[in-house]
């Protein structure tokens, strides 16, 4: 049996966490799921030149799509930011990739800007219309749109669509644990989203407020 080559070894190592995290997406485990697509980046450079030498392409890399999509819906910024210091220090690969994926990974870092706020104000009400929503976050409707489609999909928000006009709200777990920081002085902590909500003195200024939740994952 012939020695397989470095390529063929990494690409089977990034076709396999491939095919775990579509199955932990598929359980809807999203937080294990963006991990395993980020575990996959190490194998992507000789994979990228693996296929572009035996196939004639480079595809585009399916963990990659993964991350840009699913950070931002999640609040995983940390994973962009992991995929940006990926993708500016091996630029020889981001070249190679048949779509810009630094423009795209600048359009998910505004993405997850805008979950940032519609998750912040949907979160305190108990429900609320699109047009209220948008009245309150702002124009483009469409970013707007984008983020509360995705999250009824996943099953982290319900469309009541009984009521004219439809209402949204938020049907994620208030005992979920979660990452959040101050708004005075930035200390970063993580509890239950129930807590982190409620106004609490922080244990670094001491001011009472309500944290800002910046991860849906502690």
């Amino acid at each position: 049996m012939a020695k397989k080559s470095k390529g063929e070894i990494h690409a089977e190592l990034y076709y396999e966490c491939c095919a775990r995290f579509v199955e932990q997406a598929r359980r809807g485990e999203y937080d294990e799921a963006i991990d395993t697509a980020l575990e996959s980046l190490e194998f992507v450079p000789v994979v990228a030149t693996y296929l572009g030498k035996t196939a004639g392409e480079v595809p585009r890399f399916e963990s990659i799509d993964f991350i840009l999509k699913y950070s931002p819906l999640f609040l995983h910024q940390r994973s962009l930011d992991i995929l940006s210091d990926f993708l500016k220090s091996k630029r020889s690969v981001a070249r190679k990739l048949p779509h810009d994926a630094l423009g795209e990974l600048e359009l998910a870092c505004c993405q997850i800007l805008d979950a940032h706020r519609a998750w912040n104000y949907l979160v305190t009400r108990e429900s609320v219309s699109e047009s209220e929503l948008c009245q309150a976050l702002g124009e483009p409707r469409d970013q707007w749109t984008w983020v509360t489609s995705n999250w009824e999909q996943l099953g982290l928000l319900l469309r009541d669509s009984e009521s004219q006009p439809n209402r949204l709200r938020l049907i994620g777990s208030f005992s979920q644990r979660v990452r959040g920081k101050c708004p005075f002085c930035g200390a970063m902590g993580t509890g239950g989203l129930y807590k982190l909500l409620a106004e609490i003195k922080c244990p670094r200024c001491q001011r009472p407020s309500r944290y800002v939740i910046v991860s849906l994952q502690a």
